[in-house]
């Protein structure tokens, strides 16, 4: 190809890539030059057309030193932060080179090897948590959380979900989502037990990274039963798994409307005051500071609050008062993102945008980039003695936390969490003036909005498959849908069932 050609070309990939896109309006310069340059970025490391899929610190490796970890696939939240980003960016293509990884042949045969020296079946899918291009452990050490946090396999079980949630893909859907969502869930099969109350448990299980280093003072060991994390992912798999056999038709297996009427939702402990919480596994309560937010996996990213019970919504309430009492001191450079999903999937509009400049100003650098390390003392006491270290040798740059700020950013604009979109629900009051157009939703819709003066104006949703969406906006009490010349006035929130193709626009209904 010439070199004139090969720029044409390229210039055509990019030109497709950005009209996939969507635009968002923040009014603060950093945060709107973040999500482009994040955009920009995320285009490079997925590309779609690349051998492989992006690793940890994607493409962009120093040549003068060996990358750190390997430049490996660590999936007990980075890979998955990283491609979550391909839903709400817009291109949801890009997964698709993730998912090539985990249904190749090496692949496969590493989970089915893993799943059966656990637990003894043929018909699992269990990765380790670090993993080269071939489905195998490549990080030195090996501990439980190598070798028993299924969290690891059904977190990307959920990006299967979630590629067919907003493509609508149903071939698949079959083929490929079903056939993974079911391996996983084999392997907690085989783990639950019951027990004596007719409830079923996990014995053994793992909370990601939580007891693994003795100089957090975490737990006096590495595992225990019930882990909140583990069970979340259980329900999460379920909701999938069934949902997946009603669109295709499928009747479920009856085991697992067994598990999810018998397995807890999450584990408690009780606090000083008697009162109960989420816990990390039964008997251990989240005793420290800890980074790596997976007790909370019910609230995001699995979505699952809608399932919970009064008194499970009220435990899981007083994990959130729990959470923040124990700080952000050792938080890395993803978790603040994390955070910040979590409290705008909890209803908070004030404090994500707070955690997310304490981010800004700690763990991203001059050029936009997210780094491991904080880059001053001070604040965070992660890895607390290399701080300060040569740039040159100690500024590692992760790609994870730039996919997961922007997907937080995103987030804020507006997300679906129980089945209902929410358009502007986590926007802080000081961001008065904002808007997005084509922000990419559950269920395949786009959805455009705007905001001024505090106030959010209009809102506009493009079907791109035949759907219902379920719509919700602060402030209002009720909606004026117009849509094909017709209007109506329905109470928010708003089931607005629409056909592929077909857009509804939607202005504040409530009476003044």
């Amino acid at each position: 190809m010439s070199g004139e050609a090969l720029l044409a070309e390229n210039d055509r990939w990019w030109a497709d890539y950005w009209a996939r896109t969507p635009d968002l309006r923040i009014p603060d310069p950093f945060w709107s030059d973040f999500l482009v340059y994040a955009h920009y970025k995320w285009g490079c490391a997925t590309n779609p057309n690349a051998p492989k899929p992006c690793p940890l610190q994607g493409p962009w490796i120093e040549e003068y030193q060996f990358p750190p970890w390997g430049g490996d696939y660590t999936i007990n939240v980075n890979i998955e932060q990283i491609y979550t980003f391909a839903f709400c960016g817009g291109n949801t293509a890009h997964a698709l080179r993730l998912f090539d990884l985990l249904d190749s042949a090496p692949y496969r045969e590493a989970m089915r090897h893993n799943a059966r020296v656990l637990v003894g079946i043929d018909d699992g899918l269990l990765l380790s948590h670090t993993l080269n291009d071939e489905g195998r452990q490549c990080q030195l050490g090996f501990s439980p959380h190598s070798a028993i946090d299924q969290a690891v396999t059904a977190w990307l079980g959920h990006l299967y979900w979630l590629y067919f949630d907003y493509t609508g893909d149903r071939d698949f859907l079959r083929d490929r989502a079903l056939p993974f969502l079911r391996g996983v869930l084999r392997v907690y099969q085989e783990m639950l037990e019951e027990r004596g109350d007719g409830t079923l448990w996990l014995p053994v299980s793992v909370s990601p990274e939580y007891g693994v280093s003795a100089t957090m003072f975490e737990a006096p060991r590495q595992d225990g039963p019930n882990s909140s994390m583990q069970l979340a992912c259980i329900h999460m798999l379920l909701g999938h798994l069934l949902a997946a056999c009603a669109e295709l038709g499928i009747e479920p297996d009856p085991a697992w409307l067994d598990i999810r009427a018998r397995a807890p939702h999450f584990c408690t402990v009780a606090g000083p005051d008697g009162r109960r919480r989420i816990g990390i596994w039964e008997g251990q309560d989240l005793a420290v500071c800890h980074r790596h937010h997976s007790h909370l996996g019910c609230i995001y990213p699995f979505d699952l609050l809608h399932e919970l019970d009064g008194t499970e919504q009220e435990q899981v309430a007083n994990g959130i008062e729990h959470w923040l009492k124990m700080g952000m001191g050792a938080w890395s450079e993803w978790c603040y993102p994390w955070a910040a999903i979590i409290e705008a999937r909890w209803g908070l509009a004030e404090a994500p945008l707070v955690l997310l400049n304490v981010w800004r100003a700690v763990f991203i650098n001059e050029t936009m980039t997210t780094v491991y390390l904080p880059r001053f003392h001070g604040v965070s006491a992660h890895r607390y003695k290399d701080i300060g270290g040569a740039r040159e040798t100690n500024e590692i740059m992760q790609f994870e936390g730039t996919a997961a700020g922007a997907t937080a950013l995103c987030e804020m604009l507006v997300h679906t969490r129980g089945g209902v979109t929410k358009v502007f629900p986590a926007v802080p009051a000081a961001w008065r003036e904002a808007g997005f157009r084509d922000l990419p939703q559950p269920g395949g819709f786009l959805v455009s909005a705007e905001r001024s003066g505090g106030r959010t104006q209009w809102v506009k949703v493009v079907a791109r498959r035949d759907g219902t969406l379920t719509l919700a906006v602060p402030g209002w009490s009720a909606a004026r849908v117009e849509r094909d010349g017709a209007s109506q006035t329905l109470a928010l929130p708003a089931r607005i069932e629409l056909q592929a193709g077909e857009t509804a626009t939607i202005e504040n209904g409530t009476a003044e």
